[in-house]
């Protein structure tokens, strides 16, 4: 009888040196998988960006060709955000893109802050450049149409 008694209470659980050798062993591959996962979804932002420029591309490109839209002849800069109101609509290229977009100008995933900046040409109907720009009236930091090519070196420029 007191045999069997000795089985069942010997029976008591994982012993606190078990837990810990476990919680060690997942430290370690959380600590080895994290980077490869914080650099994957830097990449999928920064694809989901291009994209992004390619669909305003080709949208600002509709709004050029389709309608005589002219603010004047050439080169102008158009420079707009997601979170902008334009206020009468068909009266600026902006509401045109905004609505040809399907009524929202797209998130800049890899850095939320920024602007899109959209070189365009009234006279050709041409979308030579899309770029991103740190403020409203900024210059173009990262060139995403034609190249793609902007985040080559982005985190240089990003920690600068």
């Amino acid at each position: 009888m007191n045999r069997k008694r000795k089985l069942h209470t010997r029976n008591a659980g994982f012993s606190l040196v078990e837990l810990i050798i476990v919680i060690a062993i997942m430290a370690i591959l959380a600590g080895a998988l994290a980077p490869a996962l914080i650099k994957y979804i830097e990449k999928s932002r920064r694809t989901s960006d291009l994209q992004a420029a390619d669909a305003m591309q080709a949208a600002m490109q509709r709004v050029l060709t389709e309608t005589n839209f002219s603010v004047n002849s050439g080169d102008n800069v158009m420079i707009v955000k997601n979170t902008m109101n334009f206020n009468d609509p068909a009266t600026c290229i902006e509401d045109e893109l905004y609505c040809e977009l399907g009524g929202m100008i797209p998130d800049i995933k890899s850095y939320p802050d920024y602007y899109w900046y959209i070189k365009y040409n009234d006279s050709s109907g041409a979308v030579p450049e899309i770029h991103l720009t740190d403020g409203p009236s900024g210059q173009p930091i990262y060139e995403l149409y034609p190249n793609n090519t902007a985040f080559a070196n982005a985190d240089d420029k990003k920690n600068n």
